[in-house]
């Protein structure tokens, strides 16, 4: 671009941290309190839903984040971007599947089954090679491993990282094809990251009719969280993507039904509340200057590993207690948190000094 100068100036450090662990914090909550808590506790968390809107809030923040890294670090470096994300997600999520297969294998042979959080019966059947094989790859689109008779997924929560699969594909073939496209046509780069945005929420307007697979209908998040950045970094026809995603993403939020959210009669306002809370963190935060950024930056390190291997922990406790209490809930959390903490030492540490010779390479 003609005005790197310029773009670079602009970069600073997006104190994004603590609400991305926020969220990871709400999926979690929402999954023990659903599960390895007291029924009266479940009664009053479960219809907030907090973790399923805190996933909507990760898919705007992706949308925001991974267009501002484009932006300022991967102009016309396409296969530096995907090779960057690769190893943002998967050695971290292959770790964590690694453990939950280690779990569920103890107690399938110590009880001669284990149970999943969700209380099915789990059997040597599920750890066949198409099973494994379904989970080791299903963070690619279009597979899906779902509890049926014959498959499982280990890690329940893969869903949400393969709909980001989705975006990080998109942006990469955009600017794969972005020199081709431009020779061919004359449009510029930035045009067709907007088709690819408008196609995201046309995408997600189809499956609220049920013409389209339901999992695309996360598109508009994705086009608000993107159209977000370009507008506040001074873009303001982004404002022409950015509307219309928000209306598209209001739509779908309104129309999720009590399956989507919650299996107890859901609360409507109180998941609005939360979402409106997310939007307006969000903002702020991506105006936001920090001097000292080492808090902020350990507990959004935090974030992905909870988010991961919360999981395994619940099934722990799952597999190990008939009753379950305050005690159970707590320790479920504390226990998550010690195990992200390693997991983000041993796996995501490691890796971020890869990651960053990746981005800064010339």
């Amino acid at each position: 671009m003609s005005d790197n100068v310029t773009v670079l100036r602009g970069f600073h450090y997006r104190p994004f941290g603590l609400l991305r662990f926020t969220l990871a914090m709400l999926v979690m909550i929402q999954h023990f309190c659903s599960d390895i808590a007291p029924d009266w506790v479940k009664q009053i968390v479960t219809p907030f839903a907090p973790g399923n809107v805190a996933v909507l809030g990760f898919f705007i923040m992706s949308g925001f984040i991974i267009c501002e890294a484009y932006y300022h670090n991967y102009q016309a470096r396409p296969v530096a971007y995907i090779k960057n994300r690769f190893m943002r997600i998967y050695p971290g999520y292959a770790a964590a599947l690694v453990l939950s297969l280690s779990a569920h294998l103890y107690f399938v042979y110590a009880n001669g089954q284990a149970l999943s959080l969700d209380r099915h019966t789990i059997g040597a059947s599920y750890f066949d090679a198409g099973n494994l094989a379904r989970n080791i790859f299903s963070l690619i689109p279009p597979i899906q491993v779902n509890m049926t008779d014959t498959t499982y997924p280990f890690i329940p929560y893969a869903w949400a990282l393969q709909t980001e699969t989705m975006f990080y594909l998109t942006v990469f073939f955009v600017g794969l094809f972005a020199p081709f496209l431009l020779r061919t046509t004359k449009l510029p780069q930035n045009f067709w990251f907007a088709v690819a945005g408008y196609i995201g929420i046309l995408a997600a307007a189809f499956t609220q009719f049920s013409w389209l697979p339901k999992q695309l209908a996360y598109g508009s998040y994705f086009a608000f969280g993107g159209a977000l950045f370009f507008y506040l970094h001074g873009h303001r026809k982004a404002l022409w993507i950015l509307l219309p995603a928000f209306a598209q993403m209001l739509w779908h939020f309104a129309g999720c039904d009590a399956e989507d959210f919650t299996v107890i009669a859901a609360n409507r306002f109180g998941q609005f509340v939360i979402l409106a809370l997310i939007l307006v963190a969000l903002v702020k935060l991506a105006v936001t200057k920090i001097k000292d950024k080492r808090i902020d930056k350990m507990f959004g390190e935090l974030s992905y590993p909870l988010y991961l291997n919360h999981y395994v922990i619940g099934i722990l406790i799952a597999n190990s207690f008939d009753n379950f209490s305050i005690a159970t809930l707590v320790g479920g959390i504390a226990a998550s948190l010690a195990l992200s903490a390693a997991m983000y030492t041993g796996i995501d540490k490691p890796l971020a000094r890869i990651r960053s010779a990746i981005r800064r390479k010339s």
